[in-house]
């Protein structure tokens, strides 16, 4: 608080207290005047009496109503001059009528310059009680009132008089001493109540930021805990998908060369059959699985998202129904994204389903686009700019327990048989292994908004094509010619079933459960055309298997097969095969290899 502003509020106090108790005041002074009037009566000629009392109801009455109106007011109005000047007025036409009382009414036969002094005396320490915050007011009140009594006394009463006047001048001083000092005491008691209020307010607004901070500080605890627990999930959910993809690929590899052995036998083709099929629906799951966990091959592409949902939402309609209505508030000029567009179509889709489920009675289902800069420290997103999608129902909304669990793979709030609850798992998936991030807001009630976060695609950013066709593919060379293929696998099974597939096929193969011994017959044997390696090797990872091998034999070609691509190892490798693959599958992508070379054989 300045100075200034503590001056004013010093006066405002002040001046409240003053009118605060002028009730009092009147009451008691009109009381004391009674009381004088009824006491010197039978000494006093009655006009002259009646006229002090008049004087002093007049007085009386614009003093009060004078208070009357500035109780009404507000604090700011309670500053301005007039009503400090106004109580001055008061206090001093008040002394001024107490003081004719001394000089025109009081009698000289004794007692009553003794009564007279008594009340004057009495009146005066009352100002002091009353008035004493506003020291002013008090010296206005017992200057008029008192010194009229002290020369009447001095003049009428000889030497006791005199020594009676000069006491009672004493007195008045001493009473304007000690409202000074209580004036003093009371300015210092406002202005420690007001810094008090403002070092409160202050320490309420520091409390009211702390408390801020502390919940913001909660909320990114609490997203750095979502986002490990989905990272512990992916890891966890991309290692089983590994080995479900080594057991998929052990009995679709089996099924197959029992389908080619057994093509004569028609009665056992159906439960083959069957087999396959199930294996085909083993591998969308593992599939979806790997999509939450990030581990999917991807295809980025420089992506327009306001085109592409336009693109997507106007082939929903069918998809979800006349009850619900679709509705596009897409941002102007929105900068392109780096994103695989089937898979952003995919989620798309995902996401009108889930938005349909959750509106069985209809509604509208908004896409909404814009643009956001994300601050460094964020918990899932790397500082920068990004494009934000809101995919917004208008359905019942989710509990926030539910929220809480909606991206976890395999959860689902839907009746069983009408949802696996891999949907937003893969949703945040692709996100996520795009460089962004989905988080959900909702309340029960309030509808669900899924907000996704793109990052924008660099200026250096651009499709990149296929590579060019080698000479041996432009020239059309045969792909079903035989080879010496090395293949390194360490899953026992399914290196046997694979050679199985190959050697089927007519191609000569070396297996190799370890790495070391695969690069050394690869080193000594040059007849050796293509490695087939996994990329999850217990020793050496197949990336770095095939390191080595390029080192020895510059021109040989590699074929990866894996159940996921972990990190991004096989970026920019050209032969690539995902578990569970079939038997054609193989034999053509170890064509498609062999094609761009002609070792000795």
């Amino acid at each position: 608080m300045s100075s200034d502003d503590a001056a004013r509020a010093v006066r405002v106090e002040s001046i409240r207290a003053v009118y605060r108790h002028l009730p009092l005041t009147l009451g008691v002074s009109a009381a004391n005047a009674l009381i004088v009037a009824a006491v010197l009566a039978p000494r006093v000629a009655h006009a002259q009496l009646a006229a002090w009392l008049a004087a002093f109801a007049m007085m009386a009455g614009l003093r009060t109503l004078v208070w009357s109106r500035f109780m009404r007011l507000a604090d700011a109005a309670m500053a301005a001059p007039r009503w400090t000047a106004a109580a001055l007025g008061g206090a001093l036409a008040s002394g001024l009528i107490w003081g004719a009382l001394s000089l025109w009414l009081m009698p000289t036969a004794p007692p009553y310059p003794l009564f007279v002094a008594f009340v004057i005396g009495g009146m005066s320490a009352g100002a002091v009680t009353v008035n004493a915050t506003h020291l002013p007011l008090v010296i206005a009140f017992i200057l008029p009132a008192v010194l009229p009594l002290a020369a009447r006394l001095a003049l009428d009463g000889g030497r006791l008089g005199f020594a009676m006047a000069l006491m009672t001048v004493l007195y008045a001083v001493a009473l304007a001493v000690t409202a000074r000092r209580f004036a003093v005491a009371f300015a210092d008691g406002v202005r420690a109540r007001f810094a008090l209020a403002e070092r409160t307010a202050e320490l309420a607004e520091a409390n009211a930021r702390l408390r801020a901070e502390v919940a913001e500080r909660e909320a990114a605890e609490t997203a750095l805990r979502q986002s490990q627990k989905m990272e512990a999930i992916g890891s966890l959910t991309a290692g089983v998908a590994h080995d479900v993809n080594n057991v998929l690929m052990v009995v679709r590899g089996a099924a197959e060369v029992l389908r080619r052995r057994l093509s004569h036998a028609p009665g056992q083709m159906r439960q083959i059959t069957a087999i396959l099929r199930a294996t085909e629906r083993g591998t969308a799951l593992t599939r979806r699985l790997l999509a939450f966990a990030r581990q999917e091959a991807l295809q980025p592409d420089v992506v327009d998202i306001n085109d592409l949902l336009r693109n997507v939402t106007g082939l929903l309609g069918t998809t979800l129904g006349e009850a619900v209505r679709i509705a596009l508030d897409l941002a102007a000029e929105l900068p392109p994204v780096l994103v695989d567009r089937a898979g952003l179509d995919h989620v798309v889709l995902n996401l009108a389903i889930n938005a349909r489920d959750a509106m069985p009675s209809g509604g509208t289902l908004t896409f909404r686009t814009g643009l956001a800069e994300i601050a460094a420290g964020d918990p899932e997103l790397a500082a920068g700019g990004y494009v934000v999608v809101d995919v917004c129902d208008t359905g019942s909304g989710m509990t926030e327990q539910v929220r809480a669990r909606a991206f976890d793979p395999f959860f689902t709030t839907k009746p069983a048989g009408r949802g696996s609850g891999l949907g937003l798992s893969q949703v945040y998936g692709l996100l996520r292994q795009s460089g962004g991030t989905a988080k959900i807001i909702s309340a029960p009630g309030s509808g669900t908004t899924v907000r996704l976060f793109l990052p924008v695609a660099r200026d250096d950013q651009t499709l990149r094509g296929p590579p060019p066709p080698t000479q041996a593919e432009a020239a059309g060379e045969d792909a079903l010619t035989l080879h010496h293929v090395a293949l390194l696998e360490d899953e026992d099974l399914v290196r046997e079933v694979v050679a199985e597939m190959l050697t089927g096929a007519g191609h000569r193969v070396s297996s190799f459960a370890r790495p070391a011994d695969a690069l050394g017959r690869i080193e000594a044997d040059p007849s050796i055309a293509l490695l087939i390696t996994d990329l999850g090797l217990p020793d050496l990872g197949g990336d770095e298997v095939a390191r080595r091998v390029r080192q020895m034999r510059p021109g040989l070609p590699v074929l990866f097969v894996t159940g996921y691509n972990e990190a991004g190892r096989l970026d920019g490798e050209r032969w690539q095969l995902r578990k569970p693959f079939g038997e054609a599958e193989l034999l053509e992508a170890v064509a498609q290899a062999l094609a761009q070379t002609a070792p000795a054989r």
